[in-house]
């Protein structure tokens, strides 16, 4: 982004854990309202997007993260 001296910024609406999380593993969807700036036009949008989490010794991490096209973000 820097390069082409772009900029992106995102703001989470929603977010929804898996409703089975595993001992050491979760699944969250989360709804973000986007907005990409790049060569003088902005693209904003609401994108859906899919976050894979570990746990290991008591922390989290994020293992995966995956926008999914098509998603239903409203």
């Amino acid at each position: 982004l820097e390069h082409d001296r772009a900029a992106s910024r995102a703001h989470v609406v929603r977010a929804q854990r898996d409703a089975a999380p595993r001992a050491a593993a979760a699944q969250v969807f989360v709804v973000l309202d986007e907005t990409t700036v790049a060569g003088g036009q902005a693209v904003r949008g609401l994108t859906l997007n899919e976050v894979r989490l570990t746990s290991r010794r008591g922390r989290w991490r994020v293992t995966g993260w995956t926008v999914i096209p098509g998603g239903q973000a409203e």
